[in-house]
């Protein structure tokens, strides 16, 4: 069990992941990396399907809303989070100037993963939506 903000889970790296590389470079190659560091990119073009890659999305789909987890499960659980219409994202970087450009951002925390407001509050409000 982890916890994180006072926020309890099965730690989902105890769970095996399929290793997914794609060799067709018009979609992307993919490398998952177990080590706590996320998903690793190896191409320009992000990868991207409307289906789970792993058999445990279902068990970890509280994880979707996670800000730890969100990147990850976004990229193996798809459909399992609701994420098939959405462009996918690239890992959050951490930032020692990650700010709010807005001043109600905190107001607006409940909409960060609403599709409606998801690109507006990524611009406007990162630090609120933990996207840096």
């Amino acid at each position: 069990m982890q916890c994180i903000n006072g926020e309890c889970c099965d730690d989902p790296f105890n769970v095996t992941l399929p290793n997914i590389v794609t060799t067709d470079r018009s979609t992307s190659s993919l490398t998952v990396d177990y080590n706590r560091s996320g998903v690793k990119p190896t191409s320009e073009k992000p990868f991207m399907t409307c289906g789970d890659t792993s058999s445990s999305c279902r068990v970890m789909m509280h994880l979707c809303v996670n800000a730890v987890y969100e990147v990850m499960m976004e990229r193996h659980c798809t459909r399992t989070c609701n994420k098939c219409s959405l462009k996918p994202r690239t890992p959050k970087l951490r930032s020692r100037h990650c700010r709010d450009l807005g001043s109600n951002c905190p107001r607006l925390q409940p909409y960060c993963q609403s599709t409606a407001y998801s690109a507006m509050l990524r611009t406007y409000c990162p630090k609120t939506c933990h996207l840096c």
